[in-house]
């Protein structure tokens, strides 16, 4: 048999065989949601709470892009910058996101010794200090960066000391002398002046090289300071000795420091934020680059247009948001406990670089184009309407009250399928469905079922206080939801569990929806349905308070916060259980009939996006293939969808993903090999592409590689489904890529 008819036979071979296994889920973008006629261009993107901007190149085409790191749970988005001018136009792409290690707290790009690739400081991995990843590009453009110091350390007094910054401020990444190395602005374990620390990479090599060394050149920089409890700054302080105005002790709350040359003078300007205010103070540089003299100060920046006003702890960021060649400021919360909506405002440059005039252009930066509910999203797949068509709702932990500072009047956001049972697409009903924040609920998190086997979708909803409430569906036949309060605190768990995340399913096949809850501890608890006819109210019997022997709370986390989902991945009826974690990671379990269920992996379909969230699972387009909506702490959801791919012909290679971008792609597609090693050092792939009726459209020559991914010109393709199989001397895959 030809090498040509083996890949054909091989491929319908999978097809026969895929159905019977539990296939991995891939993210989808494919799918439209709009908000009263708009579409939502980041819909699944997942939301942001505190987001960090920084901007950098990820493809290599010289326009620089936009990195967002939220600090909320740790969290990487990357969008590709089209640079259309003078228009914002990004792109989500979360195929760069990959390329960036782990980060906690803060991050900021820069690129300190300037050979064109943006390097990372951000909060030390050894704790209260910076470290730094040195970025670099391979051969085929792809990013990668290694430590280049875990803790940045100075000369002290008695030798190498620790550059100090806390977890909770941002400090300054920026040439503050204008000699071509990167320096640090950030301020005193007081809070009340702003210490420099030079890099002496100049000064000891003559070049802005790979050293990272620095010395504290002043404990004082710029001559002002801050007051200890307030953002009341006072100037022309050479000695720093006013530097507090309260009779309260020093200690120390939390800053952000943006540094930047506002009027094109050479010398460094700043924006400082503090976690007592909700605006931003602007601090004129009257002295020069060697010598910082803060002379002037706007506490209502911008004074010429709508002044901040972030509710607490602001920081602002400097990007050319609009490809306009002049630096945009992006302001957003620093703190996690701030308001859910208008908290990311975008001020563009209409004036020029010497004479800057920012006016405000949204509140709503990029979350205007998200599914963003707030804090915590826990979808549920429902059909609402009873149209034949699923649509699906999102409750979240509540509305912040900026008065007490505390979350409450939790509530459902609807988002009603518009779509075909082939093509689904979503519009936006309500972001209170059924007046749900009327109950008061701190946290709302649903789960749907016919829980009183009348023949119609109930809606069970857990909440932060570890209590379980039960609507009832009072709707006709046929008619749209109405869910009414039947029974508040319909169970209520150990007071140590609080924080319950329900699931309605029939575990026992007696046709009645049993109730699994995950709880904060990470554990699920099981109960089973003993409701009648007759019975006033739904019946509920303990099984299990730790079903299965099932904990997803890791020694990293102080919770475990399972989101669990019951659901079938192929055409055997098997039943999987899968589980959301506090870190975000979702675990997969096997075996649901015995009393200890396998784990297959903690780590199913790489998939992470965030953490304290829910999770949805259905098929939304006829395909016989889940769709998986993941929530998350930040308010959004992102959508996942099973992809054809068969792993291994005799062991699963471990940590290995297959990434197409674009997908869909029109001229030239991209598939990348994540943990798969260089292929050259294991033998070339064999590929071959194949069209929905099994005809290769595509072999061998068709395809440029490279080290970890292959290139294919598809631009003289019809528009359509394609498959794709990738054979190594020990595995093989089969993926699916769009050509429109």
């Amino acid at each position: 048999m030809n090498f040509k008819l083996l890949l054909f036979f091989l491929f319908f071979l999978h097809l026969q065989t895929l159905f019977a296994q539990p296939l991995d889920f891939q993210r989808n973008r494919n799918i439209t949601v709009q908000n009263q006629s708009h579409s939502l261009q980041y819909a699944w993107a997942g939301g942001l709470n505190t987001p960090q901007f920084s901007a950098m190149d990820f493809d290599g085409d010289g326009i620089e892009d936009l990195f967002i790191f939220d600090k909320t749970s740790n969290k990487i988005l990357t969008f590709i910058n089209k640079g259309t001018p003078n228009q914002q136009d990004y792109v989500y792409t979360p195929e760069y996101a990959f390329q960036f290690p782990p980060l906690q707290d803060w991050v900021l790009l820069k690129d300190y010794n300037l050979d064109g690739v943006k390097d990372i400081f951000t909060y030390s991995i050894a704790g209260a200090g910076v470290s730094v990843y040195r970025g670099k590009r391979t051969s085929t453009s792809s990013l990668v960066f290694e430590l280049a110091s875990e803790r940045l350390l100075y000369q002290g007094a008695n030798g190498p000391s620790n550059v100090l910054v806390t977890r909770i401020d941002i400090p300054a990444i920026v040439d503050v002398t204008g000699d071509g190395d990167m320096d640090i602005l950030t301020f005193d374990a007081f809070g009340t002046r702003v210490e420099h620390y030079e890099n002496q990479s100049q000064e000891l090599t003559g070049t802005p090289d790979d050293t990272l060394w620095f010395e504290r050149v002043s404990q004082c920089w710029g001559g002002f300071s801050e007051d200890t409890n307030t953002n009341l700054v006072f100037l022309n302080d050479e000695d720093c000795s006013g530097k507090s105005a309260s009779s309260t002790a020093n200690v120390h709350t939390g800053s952000t420091i943006l540094a930047f040359d506002l009027e094109n003078d050479n010398d460094q300007d700043l924006l400082i934020g503090d976690l007592s205010s909700s605006n931003l103070v602007l601090l004129i540089n009257g002295g020069t680059a060697q010598n910082a003299l803060m002379t002037d100060q706007d506490t209502d920046f911008p004074s010429n247009d709508h002044e901040i006003d972030i509710f607490v702890f602001p920081a602002a960021y400097s990007i050319d948001v609009n490809n306009d060649g002049l630096q945009d400021i992006l302001t957003a919360p620093n703190e996690a406990k701030s308001k859910s909506s208008n908290q990311i405002w975008a001020y563009f440059n209409q004036g020029t670089a010497e004479n800057p005039l920012f006016e405000r252009q949204t509140e709503n930066f990029l979350t205007e184009d998200m599914i963003d509910v707030g804090e915590g999203a826990y979808p549920a797949f429902v059909d609402y309407n009873a149209d034949g068509l699923m649509d699906f709702m999102i409750g979240n932990k509540g509305d912040f009250d900026t008065k007490n500072q505390v979350y409450v009047d939790a509530r459902l956001t609807l988002f009603e399928n518009v779509g075909t049972p082939e093509i689904p697409t979503f519009e936006w009903v309500s972001d209170d469905y059924f007046n749900m924040s009327e109950h008061h609920l701190l946290g709302l998190y649903p789960a749907f079922g016919d829980v009183d086997g009348d023949g119609d979708e109930d809606m069970i909803a857990g909440d932060e206080a570890g209590r379980l409430h039960y609507f009832e569906n009072t709707a006709a036949p046929n008619e749209a939801l109405q869910l009414e309060l039947h029974t508040f605190e319909l169970l209520t768990l150990v007071p140590d569990d609080y924080s319950v995340v329900p699931f309605l399913v029939d575990i026992d096949g007696d046709e009645k929806m049993d109730l699994l809850v995950g709880t904060a501890k990470g554990r699920i608890f099981h109960f089973r349905n003993f409701t009648t006819p007759e019975s006033e109210t739904p019946l509920f019997s303990m099984e299990s308070q730790r079903w299965g022997d099932v904990s997803v709370r890791s020694f990293n986390f102080s919770r475990g916060s399972a989101a669990p989902v019951v659901t079938t991945l192929d055409d055997t009826g098997k039943q999987y259980l899968i589980v959301q974690s506090e870190g975000g990671n979702l675990s997969l379990f096997e075996g649901l009939e015995k009393d200890t269920f396998d784990l297959v992996t903690d780590n199913y379909s790489f998939i992470n996006e965030g953490g304290r969230g829910g999770l949805a699972v259905a098929d939304l387009d006829g395909d016989r293939q889940k769709d998986l909506l993941v929530g998350n702490r930040r308010g959004g959801v992102a959508l996942y969808s099973q992809s054809l791919v068969w792993n291994n012909i005799e062991e699963n290679p471990v940590n290995t993903e297959i990434l197409v971008f674009p997908n869909p792609c029109a001229s030239r597609c991209e598939i990348y090999f994540k943990g798969w090693g260089d292929f050259s050092a294991i033998k070339l792939p064999i590929f071959a592409l194949y069209n929905i009726e099994g005809k290769q459209v595509r072999g061998q020559k068709d395809v440029d590689y490279s080290n970890n991914s292959l290139s294919i010109d598809v631009e003289d393709l019809p528009q359509g489904i394609y498959f794709f199989e990738v054979i190594t001397e020990n595995s093989r895959k089969v993926g699916k890529l769009l050509v429109n």
